[in-house]
């Protein structure tokens, strides 16, 4: 049975959609109710639409078989690196708690706090990786370069799942209070990496076929991709306007 990946993408888009007006509405009735989870879910809604964006429009959608620039290459990575660096960060979290190793019994320098220690983790690893997928993108395509990035990071997101699963598992049987709070820390960053992913996948999705025309070397003035990344934006300047307003309410 063929898959039909026209047909798919808007089915993609669309429950994408809801995911993040399903949010939006959660939020608002949470918040109604005095709890400010509400608060932390616009922000996690406009977080995540504003880098995908930047990711997105940063990296050009125009000549998409032609080599990306460096400087093109700069917010995509810086915003790629950070990703997969709070989700190691995490998971490296959640494994002290698996083998029970605690900050303290690291010998670290006194001035060294735990949260100082974490930026440190933070910070080496947005290095790491942005070294590591700017060896892997520079001097390709532009439509190839979005590609491996976003399949590094969806990857990566899978790995850290498959491994932070397990031991979450394991953790939560034990006996005492706050068992398994680090290892839920390295679930919710892998599942909220993943969940970026899709954003710019479906744009990837809709792009493909721009991308065959450019290789036939014939390009359409206007086709479905240009109104899938305009509808994008207009989306984004609407829920970014939402936020905005539920946050000055909430202050009010």
């Amino acid at each position: 049975m063929k898959i039909n990946i026209r047909a798919l993408r808007w089915v993609f888009l669309a429950l994408y959609a809801a995911h993040f007006l399903a949010l939006l509405v959660w939020g608002f009735f949470t918040k109604s109710q005095g709890n400010d989870n509400g608060i932390l879910c616009w922000l996690y809604v406009g977080i995540t639409l504003v880098t995908q964006a930047l990711f997105i429009f940063c990296s050009g959608t125009m000549n998409l078989c032609k080599p990306i620039r460096r400087r093109r290459l700069i917010v995509p990575l810086a915003i790629a690196a950070a990703l997969l660096s709070l989700m190691a960060a995490a998971f490296l979290y959640g494994l002290m708690e698996l083998f029970r190793v605690e900050i303290r019994e690291l010998h670290l320098p006194r001035q060294l706090s735990e949260s100082g220690f974490l930026y440190v983790v933070i910070g080496i690893n947005w290095i790491i990786w942005a070294v590591v997928l700017y060896v892997r993108t520079r001097e390709h395509q532009r439509f190839t370069v979005m590609q491996r990035i976003v399949s590094a990071i969806f990857a990566g997101s899978l790995a850290e799942l498959l491994a932070a699963i397990p031991a979450h598992v394991i953790v939560t049987r034990r006996p005492g209070c706050l068992v398994g709070l680090q290892t839920s820390m390295g679930l919710s960053a892998g599942l909220i990496v993943m969940f970026w992913t899709f954003g710019p996948g479906i744009v990837l999705l809709f792009l493909q076929d721009r991308r065959k025309a450019e290789l036939a070397g014939h390009i359409p003035v206007q086709d479905r991709s240009h109104f899938v990344l305009k509808a994008f934006a207009v989306a984004l300047i609407i829920v970014i306007a939402l936020v905005a307003a539920f946050w000055l309410l909430s202050i009010f």
